[in-house]
């Protein structure tokens, strides 16, 4: 469901410091006016010991972040990294394994981690050129796209590590 304009969670209790895909915010470049979510193509964050897309595993009835974030078990979450692709409505999807090719204009990375009840968190800020961190991109793992399809899609990506 998300947050859109207008829309709004008044206190949610999430914790933690903000880290952010991108090395450098000199020659990023921004998806003009942001994208529309589709959260419904997000996975909630499953029951304990599984993984999550993230990688992380889930323990305790919740994930947790490297950024201390906490979400739990059925929440939803777009983590810092995460590549997330047009699809044919116009929405925007979280990209997996099994997403296909992607397309260059139409790929984006998510800089920094939106709950979905966050405010606004229906129109994420998102980028596709600029120096990121390549550690925390969420590629090239189980159920996430390939580096390979990645690069080809974001040539305007360039590695801080």
């Amino acid at each position: 469901m998300g947050n859109g304009i207008g829309e709004r969670t008044l206190w949610t209790s999430t914790f933690g410091r903000s880290i952010q895909v991108l090395a450098n915010a000199q020659g990023a470049l921004w998806k003009t006016g942001g994208v529309t979510m589709d959260w419904t193509d997000v996975p909630a964050v499953g029951a304990n010991a599984t993984t999550y897309y993230t990688g992380d595993v889930v323990a305790g009835g919740k994930v947790t972040f490297e950024d201390n974030v906490q979400v739990l078990t059925g929440e939803k979450v777009l983590r810092y990294g995460s590549v997330i692709y047009k699809k044919v409505d116009g929405t925007y999807a979280l990209a997996t394994d099994a997403t296909g090719a992607l397309v260059k204009g139409e790929t984006f990375v998510v800089n920094e981690t939106w709950l979905e009840e966050d405010l606004m968190s229906n129109h994420p800020g998102v980028l596709d050129a600029g120096k990121v961190f390549k550690a925390r991109l969420l590629v090239g793992g189980a159920g996430q796209p390939t580096l390979a399809g990645f690069n080809t899609a974001m040539p305007g990506i360039l590695f801080a590590d």
